[in-house]
């Protein structure tokens, strides 16, 4: 029974060591003090910052960035959590995050809010709770949870993409984020005050591993797996675990309970694509924004049109149930009124009603905050606030859920538990951050349909597709389906849909495997007047085993050039692949129908001569001309285009003679090797193509991608790895060593600039159409050194802007950069003449081009 003692300060205060078990006195005694050193030495106003003192909690950010949803993750229990104001960058890749959780990836659209942990347990006759705070440090709703001393508490970076630098066998994705924290300190200056009282641990450390992907199909979710360990001295009883988001879509400047009009709710199920009346189990929670904030009764840049949420993947205990609970709040700025509202089950003598419903308690003393994490409640959809449900069980709506129905600064939490954690005993669990795109479908749907007391035909104008796939695939890389992982003869479930079976979900055993693509290969552009060189070495690609398939599947390599970095905007320019083929056979199901299936990888043209004789043609054999061999039928198929490196135009092996290597590195001399890529790779996969008819003054994007040929035998189709994962931005100019060796001077264009010339129209402008009018104009520059100053200054020498431009000598875009005609004062320049000073080692160059309207 939940217990309300505890109001009153504990006589003793546990201070283990976050990693200590307590089993070895000497150890014990050793990491005890280190962390009582924290709590003295602490003197952080804002501590959640990366700190290097030793003698602090060694708080990181990091960010997954390889897929469609970028977020951020820290060591303190949240992800997605907003304390940088100004966003921060990867450490791992320097791309910038302007917020910490940006769907899709580059739009600077927040995909949703800041998710936190927190944990609750009924320690002898006290009832505690600890909280992760996605405000750490600065609110008194200080964080409970906090990592060890540098290094112990550093984060561990691991990558199943063989040969990168992080790469670990054990692995579960493309970059995988471990960190530990613990709720063990009590320091006001670090933990601060969330109750009248001050923080009681429990006494518990919690392993996290975040892991993502870049593949198409599975970039749009994070998997987090959690262990929670009691490392106290006390049996917790009564365990619950609660995951909150607090919802929030917008633009990036769009930070502020003013314009937060958010929906969340519980989406259990969605049709299947596969059709046949079926429907796929999705049960996340999510957030969305109410209307997708048209703009003029039209989607821009500035539409968040997507929605995210949380599926709970494993409990510690298979048969637990969940509780899903939200709350709001919606102020009206011009009598700056707030409306707080939260749907709950009405009391009852055994279960009386706790709070005024306002939420207050989620924030409140850990007995209240432990009744939210414990109380079953699922709870109806935001959009349903209004609606009387009195008959159901709920309290009767009010003016407050008036208010917050169409949308408010809202925030959910999935909840579960109820079991006991003896000492040193850990309890595990897992969950999907999930994204999908384009629920909102019209720009006035929220304006034409919206009713409080009727949301049914706004709601059915919504589409939850894109969301319901990605949940899908979420489910699936963290549990294959058709895969029988433990061995015990159990494949999962299935159904048949036009005489096909279909593998739904997995034997319940967690396999974390993703069916992904070989890594984008190593890629170093090489720019000249109106062509670009891209030479890229595959050693990785080649070679990578396919975590699902167990298999190498590489398959071949596409090259892309475009104007602007989304994926939509790059054009294949080449396309090589192997010479192989997918073998099938006709086989009777069933039903007495016939089906064309495989059982094989694909067969290479020296392979099927072996089995079938010289000169053996697989193309000859079609649907209507199979091959007869006994009693079967046999087809043939080409894997993509069949387009080896002899028949590509443009693309050829740099080294020709280089020889075959394996994988043994030990076998490898120095004339096998280039280190054109930095590190030491074969010769033999070092390629080179040609992109040429450029024009120098326009931003070229190149990527070159890796794909696989896939696993027909699964049905399962060819990967191909992100655009984004190598790609690169350069221009057809010569390079800044070239300009420097040949005494080349800078130049500028155009030259003149016209203001109103229609610029981005033209398509040499805002190719990606990101940025308004007034900040999309550029005066652009080349023949730069690599490393220099550049000055703007009036006709009367007054400073208008100047900048450093400093890029690595071999960077495709060191001989470039451009000024946005935006002046120290942040105003738009004037029409006139500009005089351009470029100083670098050794040398002063002064140039002027004109402006005008």
């Amino acid at each position: 029974m939940m217990s309300r003692q505890g109001d009153e300060p504990r006589k003793e205060t546990n201070m283990s060591h976050p990693y200590g078990t307590g089993t070895a006195e000497s150890e014990e005694r050793t990491i005890r003090c280190r962390y009582l050193l924290i709590a003295i030495v602490i003197q952080a106003s804002s501590p959640c910052v990366t700190a290097q003192n030793a003698n602090r909690p060694y708080v990181e950010w990091l960010a997954h960035n390889q897929g469609n949803l970028q977020i951020e993750v820290d060591n303190c229990g949240n992800l997605g959590a907003d304390r940088v104001y100004h966003g921060l960058v990867d450490p791992l890749t320097g791309e910038p995050l302007r917020r910490a959780m940006i769907y899709p990836k580059r739009s600077d659209l927040y995909g949703g809010g800041p998710i936190s942990i927190r944990v609750g347990a009924i320690v002898d006759n006290d009832t505690l709770v600890s909280t992760a705070s996605p405000w750490q440090g600065e609110t008194t709703l200080g964080g409970e949870f906090w990592p060890d001393l540098y290094p112990f508490g550093a984060f561990r970076y691991e990558s199943n993409n063989f040969g990168g630098a992080n790469y670990s066998p054990n692995a579960r994705s493309e970059l995988d984020l471990v960190c530990s924290y613990a709720d063990t300190l009590t320091d006001r200056k670090i933990v601060g005050r969330s109750e009248p009282r001050d923080h009681i641990p429990l006494g518990v450390k919690v392993t996290q591993r975040s892991m993502a992907w870049g593949a198409s199909n599975i970039d749009d979710f994070v998997l987090v797996d959690y262990t929670i360990e009691n490392i106290g001295r006390k049996v917790l009883k009564d365990v619950y675990v609660g995951v909150s988001e607090l919802a929030h879509f917008g633009y990036y400047t769009d930070w502020n309970p003013a314009a937060s009009d958010n929906l969340v709710g519980f989406l259990k199920t969605w049709p299947a694509p596969e059709g046949c009346g079926f429907e796929d189990t999705i049960d996340i929670a999510y957030g969305m924004d109410n209307d997708g904030d048209p703009s003029g009764g039209e989607w821009d840049f500035r539409s968040p049109l997507a929605a995210s949420g949380i599926c709970l993947l494993r409990l510690p205990i298979d048969s637990m149930k969940y509780n899903f609970n939200w709350w709001s709040l919606y102020i009206d700025w011009q009598t700056y009124r707030e409306y707080d509202w939260e749907p709950r089950p009405k009391g009852t003598e055994y279960d009386p009603f706790l709070g005024d419903g306002s939420g207050e308690q989620n924030y409140g003393p850990d007995a209240d905050r432990y009744y939210v994490l414990r109380h079953p409640e699922f709870d109806y959809d935001q959009m349903y606030s209004t609606v009387d449900m009195t008959e159901a069980g709920w309290k009767r709506p009010d003016e407050n859920a008036l208010m917050v129905a169409g949308g408010g600064w809202t925030e959910y939490m999935l909840s579960f538990g109820g079991f006991t954690l003896g000492l040193g005993a850990t309890a595990g669990f897992t969950i999907a951050i999930v994204a999908g795109d384009n629920v909102h479908v019209r720009p006035t749907d929220f304006e034409n349909l919206w009713n409080p007391y009727n949301p049914y035909w706004f709601y059915q104008s919504l589409d939850f597709t894109e969301l319901a796939l990605n949940a899908r695939w979420a489910k699936w890389v963290y549990d294959n389906p058709g895969v029988d992982t433990d061995g015990d003869g159990y494949f999962g479930k299935f159904r048949i849909c036009d005489a096909d079976t279909q593998w739904y979900e997995g034997d319940g055993v967690p396999d974390f495997r993703a069916d992904v693509p070989p890594p984008s290969p190593k890629l170093k552009v090489i720019p000249s007047i109106n062509k670009l060189v891209l030479r890229w070495n595959g050693y990785y690609s080649q070679n990578a085993i396919d975590p699902f398939t167990r298999q190498k599947d590489f398959e071949g390599y596409r090259v892309y050039v475009g104007l602007d970095d989304r994926e939509s905007s790059m054009s294949t320019m080449i396309s090589w692949d192997y010479q192989d083929y997918n073998r099938y056979f006709l086989k009777k199901k069933p039903n007495n129908t016939y089906a064309w299936v495989t059982a094989d990888l694909p067969f290479t043209i020296d392979s099927l001569e072996q089995l079938y004789g010289q000169g053996f043609n697989p193309l000859l054999y079609t649907k209507d001309n199979p091959l007869h061999i006994l009693d079967t039928l046999y087809m043939f198929a080409p894997v993509d285009y069949n387009l080896s490196s002899l028949m590509a135009p443009g693309v050829h092996k740099v080294y020709p003679e280089a020889r075959y290597l394996g994988t043994d590195t030990t076998q490898w001399t120095e004339d096998d090797l280039t280190r054109e890529h930095g590190d030491p790779l074969p010769k033999y996969y070092e390629y080179e193509y040609e992109v040429d008819n450029l024009l120098p003054t326009i931003a070229q994007y190149v990527s070159v991608t890796a794909f696989d040929f896939g696993f027909a035998k699964g049905n399962i189709p060819a990967k191909e790895s992100s655009k984004r994962q190598n790609m690169t931005v350069a221009y057809a100019q010569t390079s800044s060593d070239g300009a420097a060796s040949q005494n080349l001077n800078v130049y500028v264009y155009p030259n003149p600039y016209r203001l109103y010339a229609n610029y981005a129209e033209l398509g040499y402008e805002n190719h990606d159409n990101q940025q308004i009018a007034s900040r999309s104009h550029r005066v652009n520059f080349g023949n730069l050194p690599a490393k220099c100053t550049i000055s703007i200054y009036s006709l009367d020498g007054d400073l208008v802007r100047s900048w450093v431009h400093d890029y690595p000598a071999d960077d495709p875009q060191s001989m470039h950069d451009a000024w946005d005609l935006i002046t120290l004062n942040t105003m738009l320049a004037v029409s006139g003449l500009y005089y351009f000073v470029v100083e670098s080692e050794g040398r002063t160059q002064i140039g002027k081009f004109v402006v005008i309207e």
